[in-house]
């Protein structure tokens, strides 16, 4: 009597065909089979979805107006950005260097004043009276 071989189940994961037990690849496909025809139900019924408004500029979700957010709040929080700008504009350029660097670059201080070759403390110091400059800026 020839023996019978017993069959190996695939399912494609990150690119590769990946062996799977029988129960799990069958799992699975009745899922995927779930999955096209809810794809295709809406396809008939013309429901859209929010990566249909992708491009290459924007994701689609982002498209849609935050209704969470008050149009108050965001004219509030455009004009606290523009003034914190001018107020980092207004820095002179160590100071800006500083922001730039703990803020926008994401060093820690113990980092910036290992790569400028400043105590730690300093930084901290410096760090702490720029954001006084800041407030101050931003208060008046």
């Amino acid at each position: 009597m020839a023996e019978e071989k017993e069959k190996t189940y695939y399912i494609r994961a990150m690119g590769k065909a990946v062996e799977v037990p029988k129960d799990l690849y069958l799992a699975y496909f009745k899922m995927r089979r779930q999955e096209l025809g809810l794809l295709e139900k809406d396809k008939y019924n013309g429901t859209l979805h929010y990566n249909d408004l992708d491009t290459k500029e924007i994701v689609g979700i982002e498209a849609l107006a935050d209704e969470s957010v008050s149009v108050e709040d965001a004219v509030v929080n455009k004009l606290m950005v523009e003034k914190l700008r001018a107020g980092i504009s207004s820095l002179d350029e160590s100071d800006r260097q500083l922001i730039q660097a703990l803020f926008f670059d994401g060093l820690s201080e113990r980092k910036f004043s290992e790569k400028i070759g400043i105590p730690h403390m300093t930084i901290h110091d410096w760090k702490t009276r720029v954001l006084e400059k800041l407030k101050n800026f931003l208060e008046n």
